[in-house]
Order: C-alpha cells, then structure tokens, then sequence
C-alpha cells in the first residue's frame, strides 16, 4: 500500500497541474484575448446577431429556456468559429482531429461508470461529469473525476478484482458504443454538412446545439437500449461469459484505438509529406499537404503568444485561430490527465506480489503516444488493467497486449 500511496502522491499533482495548464489555455485566456468578448459583441447581440465571416443568419434562440440559451449562446458560437469562418486546412484537419480523440476518451471514462465497482457512486454518473465538461471545459472537469475516481472507486482501490472491472451486462460496451454513435457523431456530422447548399442555416447551427448535449444523450439512450435489450431477454451477465478472459469491455478498447491511431496516423502522414511530393494538378490536395505540417495542426502554440481577436472589429480571419487554441489545450492537458489515471489504475492492478515493470510500461505509453496520441496509450493500459485482473483471478486467457 505504501508504493500505491507513493504513486498516488505523485500522479495527483500532476493530474491537477493538466486541469491548471489546460484551464489557463482554455478558460482565462478565452476571456483575455478577446474571443470570449468577440461573442458577446456579435453573436450574442439580441438584434441581428452574427458571426463574423460565418454563416447567416446566425441562430440565437434554441429552447426558450433563458439558462439553457444563455449557455447555448456561448458554446455554440465558439463551435462556429471553429467549423464556418475563414481558416486554414490545419485548423480544419486539426478540429477534426481533435473531436474524434476526445470522442475516443469519452467512451474510455463512460465504460467507467458502466463497471461494477462503480455501481451507486459518484464516479457512474458520467453523463453528467460530460455535459459539465461541456460548460467548465474538458481539462476542468476530466482531471476533477479522475481524482474523485481515485479516491472513490472500487476499481482504483488495491483491493480491485476482476468483478470490479465487468459490467453486470456483457452487451453494455456495445451497447455504450451504439449510444456514443447516436449522441455524439450523428449531431457532429449534421454540424459538419454545409450550410445553405445542403442544410439551412438553422439546420446547421441547430446540430450544432444538439451535440453539446451529447453526454446527457449518451446517457439517457445507454439507459434505454439497456432496458430494451432487457425486455428482449438479450442481457448476459458477465459472470456467465463461457470464457470471462474474452473480456466484454475489449469491444470498446479496440474502438478507442482505432478511432486514435488512423486519425493520428493519417495526420503524421499528411503533416510530413511535402506538397511537392503530389502529382501536379491536384491543387486543393496540393493545399492541404502544404498547409497541414506538425507545427500548424498537431504541437499546440504557445501559451505565451496566444492568438488575439478585436472585439470591437471582429476579424472574420482570426476567430477560428482563437477556438483552435482553445480546442488543440483543452484536449491534450485533458488527454494527458487521462493516461496518468490509467497509469495509476494499471499499477493499482498489478498487485502487491504480480510482477510489474515501470520500464515496460513507459516503453508502452511513449510507443502507443507516438502512434496513436495519449488517449491511445490509456486505452492499451485499461485493457490491460481488466486482462491482467481477469488472469489474476483464474479466468484464464492469453495475455493480449
């Protein structure tokens, strides 16, 4: 226990010191350069709103509920700033990029609140822990969950074993991915079709309102694919799997990767091939493999020069820089937060008496990092995590990563 309480001591303050730098990024610099001022001042006006260099019109009344627009009327406008106004095809490539690894990490922490160890604390209610990073930001309100999981959980104490780790229904991980599907990429690719050629500007800023509700629907659809595979007498309790090694959570493990590692790997390619490598006569592909390099889409800018907007003037050409930045810290600091949990869930599976490496596992985080990203590398160790207590308590199976 000594050795857990060491890690404990060290990890948390790094976990903290993630929602401190990706809050600062995010959060106070936002309020600082003049983007969070430059929605007030267009978007938010209450006659003829705008966004600048955006679509038209823009939409500033969603449920007639004054709490629910007021949020709306912030979120949204930042989203189009990353999605409508003038930029480059790395902010676009990065925007992108970013989304589906938050989705990845999303489905990682919503498989927390399904397991066992979890059932009746605070740490299930993952539903409303996503909708508060919604309102507080990612690196906030990821990096708090983790720590009140550490200290909380039945999966994150010494004593965790395997039935911790299950959920009380097999199907619940596919279920929990078909939920994700209708939550969170069906309004992401509604807020992603053009605007006037193929939806009406309040079809698109509406998709845009619907995905920020994406957890609260993740959990409201979770609750009712559940009961209905229930009534059709689909469930199946992870204690009656004919070969519990073939761990039901896996099915979740290999979506998370597949989502980071082609994302992460198509945007290496992309960053590191040069223009000049293109057959001529392709100029808008000849564009994005010149403008898409590691520095403008993959390593995040400066805290020090964050890019500034006037609020007053509201250059068209500068909104979607600010919500990039915003975007490209919020989801790296709320990432690394991620992949220090699972460190800590790993090491807490190993046991006092197992055999354990801190060299393998650093080899094994910096290896799926690079392909991959963080939320890749956390993925590994929380698949590892349930292999490890599944073979611990004499379920069996070969050892998969």
């Amino acid at each position: 226990m000594a050795k857990i309480g060491t890690l404990r001591a060290i990890l948390l303050p790094l976990i903290a010191s993630s929602a401190l730098v990706g809050g600062y990024a995010g959060l106070y610099v936002i309020n600082k350069n003049g983007a969070g001022e430059s929605i007030r001042n267009s978007a938010g006006r209450a006659v003829d709103p705008y966004i600048s260099g955006g679509v038209h019109p823009f939409k500033n009344t969603y449920t007639g509920i004054s709490a629910i627009d007021g949020m709306l009327l912030m979120l949204v406008p930042f989203f189009a700033y990353a999605l409508d106004t003038p930029q480059s095809w790395a902010i676009t490539a990065s925007f992108w990029y970013l989304l589906t690894h938050f989705l990845a990490a999303c489905c990682l922490v919503f498989l927390e609140g399904l397991r066992r160890g979890n059932s009746g604390r605070a740490v299930s209610w993952v539903g409303t822990m996503g909708f508060v990073c919604q309102n507080i930001s990612y690196t906030v309100a990821a990096p708090l969950y983790f720590i009140l999981h550490i200290f909380t959980s039945g999966t994150a104490s010494p004593s965790v074993s395997a039935d911790d780790v299950l959920p009380d229904d097999a199907l619940e991980p596919r279920i929990l991915l078909l939920s994700n599907l209708i939550a969170f990429v069906v309004p992401a690719v509604g807020m992603a079709l053009p605007a006037h050629s193929v939806v009406s500007a309040e079809t698109h800023y509406n998709w845009i309102a619907v995905w920020q509700f994406f957890p609260l629907l993740y959990s409201l659809f979770q609750w009712a694919f559940s009961r209905i595979s229930s009534t059709l007498g689909l469930t199946k309790s992870s204690e009656r799997q004919p070969n519990r090694s073939q761990v039901s959570t896996a099915v979740v493990y290999r979506a998370a990767l597949f989502l980071t590692v082609t994302t992460h790997l198509t945007i290496l390619a992309v960053a590191l091939t040069p223009a000049l490598a293109l057959p001529p006569g392709w100029p808008t592909l000849s564009a994005i493999f010149d403008q898409v390099t590691l520095n403008s889409a993959i390593i995040p800018p400066s805290l020090l020069s964050p890019p500034t907007v006037d609020p007053k003037v509201i250059p068209a050409d500068s909104l979607a820089p600010a919500a990039h930045f915003f975007l490209i810290w919020d989801v790296y600091c709320g990432s690394i937060a991620l992949l220090l949990w699972a460190v800590y869930l790993r090491r807490v599976a190993a046991g006092p008496t197992d055999r354990f490496s801190w060299t393998g596992l650093g080899a094994k985080v910096l290896a799926w990092t690079a392909v991959g990203g963080p939320v890749a590398a956390a993925a590994v160790l929380l698949w590892e995590r349930d292999e490890v207590l599944l073979r611990r308590d004499g379920a069996g199976g070969k050892k998969r990563l």
